[in-house]
């Protein structure tokens, strides 16, 4: 019943996803701003409903975090599709991501003018980035950490939490998976394709574990998501270098790999047995330092091996007290049937919607514990962690940010393309669990 369940699930959530991908057809418009928004072709919207705070967020934006995730499950779906027609779509799909994300590559924050600002309500005007930062927005070297653009490819010109380093290493992880599965498809890499994996690798070469805004953009720090996943860009940045024959670059790839692996060991509290999310973050309560995003960086970075991998004990470690704290803590997983796993929220003392009160479960953390059961062969586990998501999807199968931590219904953004690509990326998971492991499916890079 619930490899059927998954099934079905999985189709709702691939139409859900796609929905926000080249969304053309939509039109968004922020009266307070003087904004009418039309997404460019290649773009992701984080979220394609029409929302202003009121209270669902205002999501209708393209994240350089986001956009990459759900491009990744593009990736895997061109992988696993089982006709030409359906691997041609999500291929062309990337294709447009490539050139889109080459475009916001070289904004230019000067083109936001004074007349503008006039367009903008006076009650409005609160939330406007100021004209030198917009000003300092010049190209490659400060567009890639302005964490996301108008989804018509212009300058985001409202204040958010910046900057933010994970976004260009997520992006060229993306890319050289879709690359690999290119070659395995017979297809040869565009100049664009490997254009973009370069600029974003040099990036984040630039920006290796430096402090920044983190993935849940609240605060300055060295995060371990943000540095996990640009060592898993370098490390197969390296693998792809020395594919291309430039053995020095690949070499360069390779050491800053090594020393970011070396720094992560910071975030490990040797004493209380976890890896912490904030590596200077430091609290009476134990529980303060649990967060999701060690989980989410382990699967996304593709490490292959050691520390920092989904077999790391200590990974695994973490999302036991993760799943212990969250148990206790929302009232949804109290007196559970047999089989059905915790609903995980992103850390303790999590106050976001505030203007919705508390918060509570997400789906993307509640999938990143299923994915990751999936990944380590803890099938049943797994299975127990997407039966909790199945019992809580709201009615048309489109996943919204959280569920809430009684009831279950959603809540926040009514439909988070990330939350619906995180069931596409624990499904596939699923079904690649169950593939024998001396298949050749299965490959094997050491981490030197």
């Amino acid at each position: 019943m619930v490899v059927r369940d998954i099934e079905a699930q999985l189709l709702h959530c691939t139409k859900s996803m796609e929905s926000s991908i080249s969304a053309t057809g939509l039109r968004m418009l922020r009266p307070g701003f003087g904004q009418a928004v039309v997404p460019a072709k290649g773009s992701v919207l984080a979220s394609p409903e029409y929302a202003h705070w009121d209270p669902q967020p205002d999501y209708f934006f393209h994240w350089l975090r986001d956009s990459a995730l759900v491009m990744d499950a593009v990736t895997l779906l061109s992988a696993q599709a089982t006709t030409t027609e359906e691997r041609q779509k999500w291929n062309r799909h990337f294709q447009d991501f490539v050139r889109f994300s080459l475009k916001i590559s070289q904004l230019d924050g000067q083109t936001y003018k004074a007349n503008d600002r006039r367009k903008v309500a006076d009650e409005f005007q609160q939330f406007l980035r100021s004209q030198p930062e917009l000003a300092a927005l010049q190209g490659v070297n400060t567009s890639l950490s302005d964490v996301r653009v108008n989804a018509n490819g212009k300058v985001d010109f409202m204040k958010w939490s910046r900057p933010q380093y994970d976004g260009p290493a997520l992006r060229a992880l993306a890319c050289l998976r879709h690359a690999d599965v290119a070659e395995a498809q017979g297809r040869s890499v565009s100049k664009l394709l490997a254009q973009l994996i370069l600029q974003d690798l040099n990036y984040t070469m630039k920006h290796a574990d430096a402090a920044c805004s983190g993935i849940w953009e609240e605060g300055i720090d060295k995060h371990y998501y943000s540095s996990i996943v640009q060592a898993g860009a370098l490390f197969n940045g390296a693998v792809w270098a020395m594919k291309l024959g430039d053995e020095a670059l690949s070499e360069s790839y390779r050491l800053k790999t090594k020393m970011i692996v070396g720094e992560l060991g910071s975030h490990w509290d040797d004493k209380n047995r976890l890896y912490k999310g904030s590596r200077h973050k430091a609290s009476a309560d134990v529980e303060e330092l649990l967060d999701i995003s060690v989980i989410l960086g382990v699967l996304h970075a593709r490490l292959p091996e050691g520390r920092h991998h989904v077999h790391d004990q200590g990974v695994a470690d973490t999302l036991k007290k993760i799943e212990q704290m969250f148990e206790r803590l929302y009232p949804i997983n109290a007196n559970r049937p047999d089989g059905v796993g915790v609903a995980l929220g992103r850390y303790k003392n999590d106050m976001f919607p505030e203007m919705d009160g508390a918060g509570g479960p997400w789906f993307i953390a509640t999938l990143a514990a299923a994915e990751f059961y999936y990944k380590t062969q803890q099938i049943d586990a797994g299975d127990a962690a997407m039966k909790m998501v199945l019992r809580v999807v709201p009615e048309g199968g489109s996943l919204s940010e959280q569920f809430d931590k009684v009831s279950g219904a959603p809540r926040s953004a009514r439909q988070l393309t990330w939350s619906n690509a995180a069931f596409v990326t624990a499904a596939l998971a699923r079904r690649q669990s169950l593939i024998p492991i001396h298949s050749p499916q299965y490959t094997s890079q050491k981490l030197g």
